[in-house]
């Protein structure tokens, strides 16, 4: 029998079993200002850890995942709607709109991605494929066919957010370019509608997955090890949720700070490569990610009142930090709160856009992608060990 959830709950769908690839952890490279791989503190009796595990994962999943893949959900439909506007009305005013809404809805879904397993991750790649293949987005144009199973065949290259941004950006010719553009076509605006459209559908897919009341994937989370298909133990569900938030932080490490700065390519900054360029929105999608890690990491929501003014969570809420701390390792738990903090702010202090600060003010850069490679560690190695997790292979490093 499972741990019995809230009364309101009602009984959950059976989901689809999630799988994770598996490589043990053996060993974690060290850096300077990086934590090694250690043991830490006290133990803990197993009766205490498995009922800190499953508040841990009623909080996550119904406090934290449902809210949160319901505000993306409802984020789509307002993108959605300034999509609907401006194909109607091509203003100057309601282009700034449709760049606010897809500005609005690319934050709601880069601070869920720590949450990115089960339901998300089948559609990942259909939303935010990098790169966008711009020809094919305007072969798309030249098509003239905009239904939902046009849209569904463009492939993943074609779809999404960034060849959305393609529309709706052009940062340095500026809006009156961008405008002239859809003022000249109404084929070019039908196709923005309906890339916003596709987008609403999935994360009202996602969102209708995780609540209780229709997928109630939250239930699968909380009930691992005693009455869940996806978590046949606790041990999976916490492997996904370690593993996704390597995998998260990684990608900000390598991805989106080590390629454009050079760092493989022998130093040599590559401008070009630096995601969501058209919009400058890199630097936020980087924050947004760390601080979604922050949110699963202290189980404390942005809007939470154990938020200090810095943004920064007082106290632990229900999330893997409780695990942490269960496990007799405050120190440890101390540490990975102040690197998340500190790899925000080292974010925060670069210099927007991204594409010129790798260029004008490297060192900030450096700084930033260092700051993230700390918490990195930290939680491939420290955390990971503590924890018990499996860790799977990923191949975003910026190492």
């Amino acid at each position: 029998m499972r741990t019995p959830l809230p009364d309101h709950l009602p009984a959950r769908a059976t989901l689809l079993p999630f799988a994770l690839a598996t490589v043990v952890c053996s060993f974690a490279a060290v850096v300077p200002g990086g934590a090694a791989c250690t043991v830490h503190e006290t133990a803990v009796q197993p009766q205490e850890e498995e009922a800190e595990d499953v508040a841990v994962r009623n909080h996550l999943a119904y406090e934290v995942a449902v809210p949160t893949f319901a505000a993306l959900a409802a984020s789509a439909d307002l993108f959605t709607q300034s999509l609907t506007t401006l194909d109607a009305d091509p203003t100057a005013a309601h282009l700034v709109a449709a760049q606010d809404g897809w500005r609005a809805l690319r934050l709601a879904w880069k601070r869920s991605r720590v949450l990115g397993f089960g339901p998300a991750k089948a559609i990942e790649a259909q939303v935010d494929w990098v790169p966008a293949n711009l020809e094919r987005v305007e072969e798309a144009i030249a098509a003239r066919t905009f239904d939902a199973a046009a849209i569904q065949k463009l492939g993943t290259s074609a779809r999404g957010f960034l060849a959305l941004e393609y529309l709706l950006f052009d940062a340095q010719a500026g809006n009156v370019v961008v405008l002239d553009a859809f003022l000249g076509s109404p084929d070019r605006r039908a196709l923005a509608r309906a890339l916003a459209s596709d987008l609403a559908v999935a994360f009202g897919e996602i969102s209708a997955a995780w609540d209780p009341q229709r997928g109630d994937y939250a239930g699968e989370l909380a009930g691992a090890g005693e009455d869940s298909t996806a978590y046949p133990t606790s041990k999976n569900a916490v492997d996904a949720l370690v593993n996704e938030s390597i995998f998260v932080v990684e990608y900000v490490l390598g991805d989106e700070l080590a390629k454009p700065l050079g760092l493989r390519n022998d130093g040599v900054a590559q401008p070009d490569l630096v995601i969501a360029g058209r919009s400058d929105a890199s630097l936020a999608d980087s924050i947004a990610q760390i601080e979604s890690f922050q949110v699963v990491y202290t189980g404390a929501m942005p809007t939470d009142a154990s938020l200090d003014d810095a943004g920064a969570a007082k106290t632990t809420k229900g999330g893997l930090s409780d695990l942490v701390r269960a496990r007799g390792s405050a120190s440890l738990d101390d540490d990975v709160r102040a690197a998340t903090q500190a790899a925000i702010d080292a974010l925060r202090a670069v210099p927007p856009p991204l594409r010129t600060a790798i260029q004008q003010d490297p060192a900030s850069v450096q700084r930033a992608y260092d700051s993230v490679r700390v918490l990195k560690n930290l939680l491939a190695s420290d955390v990971a060990t503590k924890l018990g997790a499996t860790l799977s292979f990923n191949d975003n490093d910026g190492d």
